[in-house]
């Protein structure tokens, strides 16, 4: 077989795992519920359309680019229909009407394969250049495989953008072909210019890309043979300017005076300096803008979050919660052939990928808003990009067992996708085998990690619409409101003891969100606000009361409970 057979032999698998990864997502999509973020992002994405300004995300500390495109096709089909969906934000990041959010979710949801299709494509691009044809398919195969991956491609939020403009990032790093080396000089346009583009796009689809670029390019720079770093720090200013001022500019302003910066100033002792921020501030129309929600992401991974992880609740970020969490929800398939590579090659299976991968693992501990692999999916397709560079460079390079490299790389594809599989529809509850499996999840991880709130559409057809059922729910998916559910919310209710709990439910069956029962929110070892104490202690009763009992079922991320 001819190269070019070869190539476009390779080509053809790519691209038909990338149709079926997209399947996978689209099938999955309508049977899942909203997750937390998403009603906020559709939301407030469609606000942006109809009226423009950026104040509302900008406060939540979520960058527009992955919003805008996700809702794009509401705003269409809104503009089709010729009536506006009943969907809106108040224009300071809070949702005031979700009802049409499950009407245009799809939608919403189908826009996140574009980024999905670009993070394959640089994946492949990557790998390819690093590893030949061989590691380029297996990058694309192994990734459209990975269930963490496919729950997010899923899903209408942030961060499978982020990791595909950080992908897309990455190739423009060096330049494609040895031949082209001489129109990439240090000092060329080309070397800083089209990287800060995509660095731009990376940080305008997340502010966390302000850290994850850098590691990147980082990692590029000490793989490469001829390092420059002096060059190397010419080129990324150049890179961080261009990619700042693109995000300033696409951002924009509401061209309002910020209300805290005023306030904060008016509060300052009587002086000199207090006069002149005083009057800076009252005078300053330039809100809101890109350089607030990075301040504002900053802010936030700052203060920290609370922490769940092996079944134990942190008021702080734990230094070991990603190491552990990956080891979790990464498919068995892929720790094993990592295991597996490193035995076989040891030293010679680094390259840049991995690298990276590992830069942001070790960067990982100050990563201290710990909601989910979702923060670090960039470090996950490093890695098994980078993976497939290894095991492509194994297979090419040996000269005895070659069959058992190849056997054993089909072997791990065959598991991989025995896994996707599996994990149709919610990715999202994914947990590998060496785990315990998804049926365990909920003893070791929460929230986005396993129930962020997507699990009505199953408890509602497992119950109908005949018998009405009490449910206790974390999440923000508006079909909490609708029958068959009766939603019951512990902060409006009053303080109650086990047996009062036991009282109110007597004759009813209760559905309980697994993150209600396994997780930090309103945990007694969590950070608790004064004005939730109450709820706290209520919250604490009803689990003791469940928790003395065998629920009767299990569906999707809740537990059925009768009394």
């Amino acid at each position: 077989m001819t190269d070019r057979a070869s190539a476009r032999g390779a080509m053809a698998w790519a691209l038909a795992c990338a149709v079926a990864s997209s399947i996978w997502c689209l099938t999955a999509a309508p049977r899942l519920g909203a997750t937390f973020d998403e009603p906020v992002y559709v939301a407030a994405g469609l606000d942006r359309w109809r009226h423009g300004g950026v104040g509302g995300l900008m406060r939540l500390g979520t960058m527009p680019l992955a919003v805008d495109v996700v809702s794009l096709p509401v705003w269409v089909a809104e503009r089709g229909r010729g009536e506006p969906y009943l969907l809106s934000t108040d224009g300071r990041g809070h949702v005031v009407d979700a009802s049409d959010l499950p009407r245009v979710l799809p939608m919403a949801r189908a826009a996140t394969l574009i980024f999905w299709w670009i993070l394959l494509a640089s994946s492949w691009r990557l790998a390819r250049g690093l590893g030949g044809p061989l590691a380029g398919v297996l990058a694309v195969v192994w990734l459209c495989a990975e269930p963490s991956l496919l729950a997010h491609a899923t899903l209408a939020t942030t961060d499978i953008a982020v990791t595909a403009m950080l992908l897309a990032f990455a190739v423009t790093l060096e330049p494609p072909e040895p031949s082209r080396s001489a129109s990439y000089a240090a000092s060329s346009p080309r070397r800083w210019l089209i990287p800060g583009l995509w660095f731009g796009l990376a940080l305008l689809a997340k502010a966390s890309a302000i850290v994850l670029a850098p590691a990147i390019a980082l990692a590029f720079e000490s793989a490469r043979q001829d390092r420059d770093w002096r060059a190397f720090l010419a080129r990324g200013t150049r890179i961080a300017v261009v990619g700042l001022t693109l995000a300033v500019v696409y951002c924009g302003s509401d061209w309002q005076v910020e209300e805290s910066f005023v306030a904060w100033a008016r509060s300052l002792p009587s002086g000199p300096a207090a006069t002149v921020l005083t009057g800076t501030a009252e005078h300053l129309p330039i809100f809101s803008n890109a350089g607030e929600g990075i301040v504002q992401q900053i802010k936030h991974n700052v203060r920290g979050h609370d922490t769940y992880v092996l079944g134990q609740t942190y008021a702080r970020a734990v230094w070991f919660y990603f190491p552990v969490v990956l080891t979790i929800k990464i498919s068995a398939a892929m720790l094993v052939a990592l295991v597996a590579i490193l035995i076989l090659r040891r030293i010679q299976v680094v390259n840049a990928l991995l690298v990276a991968a590992v830069l942001i693992l070790v960067l990982s501990p100050a990563f201290r808003v710990q909601t989910g692999i979702r923060m670090v999916l960039p470090l996950v397709v490093c890695a098994i990009a980078g993976l497939a560079v290894a095991w492509a460079q194994a297979i090419g390079r040996a000269k005895r067992r070659r069959g058992v490299l190849v056997a054993s790389v089909a072997a791990v594809t065959l598991w991989s996708v025995m896994t996707a599989v599996r994990a149709w529809p919610d990715g999202l509850t994914f947990v590998n085998e060496l785990w315990g499996g998804s049926d365990r999840a909920h003893e070791l991880v929460s929230d986005s990690n396993y129930d962020w709130g997507q699990g009505l559409p199953a408890l509602r057809a497992s119950v109908g619409t005949g018998e009405a059922i009490a449910v206790w729910y974390w999440g923000s998916d508006p079909a909490i409101r609708e029958a068959p559910f009766q939603p019951i919310d512990v902060r409006s209710l009053a303080a109650a003891d086990e047996a009062a709990f036991a009282q109110q439910l007597r004759g009813r069956t209760l559905a309980v969100s697994a993150t209600m029962l396994y997780g930090s929110v309103l945990s007694r070892d969590a950070r608790v606000a004064d004005e939730d104490r109450a709820a706290l202690e209520t919250a604490e009763a009803l689990r003791r009361l469940l928790r003395a009992r065998q629920p009767v079922g299990r569906v999707g991320t809740f537990f059925i409970y009768r009394f």
